[in-house]
C-alpha cells in the first residue's frame, strides 16, 4: 500500500476515536466507564462494592459529580483499579481521557498484530480488522475497557 494512503488510514481512525472519545465526554453518555470510576471509588475507599446497595451508588456518584450510572458492579476489581487514577480528574476529562487511551490501544493492539504478516496487504488486512472489529468501535461510546487488556497480549506475541 502506498505511504500517503497507509497515513491517511491512520488519519481516519485516529480522527474517528478522537471524535467519538470527545461526543461521550462532552455528553457525559458512556455506559460502562461512570461503574467502573464509582466502583474505583468504592475500591479507594475500602468498601466492598460487589455488597453496595443503590444508595451506596448514588453516594459515589454525588461525590464524583456522576449523574448517569448502571448498577451493579459486575466486572473484575482490575477494572476498577485501573480507572482508579481516574478518580483525581474532572469527570469530563476522566472519560476523555479513558476513551482516548482504549482508541490508542485499539490503534497499537492492530499495528502490533500486523507486525506478524509478511505482506504488506496481510498488514492492513489485519489493522483493518482490529481497528474496526465491532468490540472496540462500541467501546468507544461506551467507555467500555475492551481494548486495554488487548493491547498488552498482542504485545506478548
Amino acid at each position: 500500500m502506498n505511504k500517503r494512503y497507509g497515513l491517511l488510514a491512520y488519519f481516519v481512525i485516529s480522527c474517528y476515536y478522537l471524535g467519538v472519545s470527545t461526543w461521550v465526554a462532552v455528553t457525559e453518555k458512556p455506559i460502562d466507564y461512570p461503574v467502573y470510576l464509582l466502583s474505583a471509588y468504592g475500591f479507594y475507599h475500602k468498601q466492598n462494592v460487589y455488597l453496595w446497595n443503590e444508595n451506596d451508588f448514588r453516594d459515589a456518584a454525588a461525590a464524583l459529580g456522576v449523574r448517569r450510572y448502571t448498577t451493579p458492579y459486575r466486572y473484575s476489581p482490575a477494572v476498577a483499579y485501573l480507572v482508579m487514577p481516574f478518580l483525581f480528574l474532572p469527570y469530563r476529562i476522566g472519560i476523555l481521557v479513558w476513551s482516548l487511551l482504549n482508541g490508542a490501544a485499539t490503534i497499537l493492539a492492530g499495528e502490533l498484530l500486523a507486525r506478524m504478516a509478511d505482506r504488506p496487504v496481510k498488514r492492513w488486512l489485519i489493522r483493518a480488522s482490529t481497528w474496526l472489529f465491532v468490540p472496540f468501535l462500541v467501546r468507544g461510546y461506551a467507555g467500555q475497557a475492551n481494548a486495554l487488556p488487548v493491547h498488552p497480549a498482542c504485545a506478548a506475541l
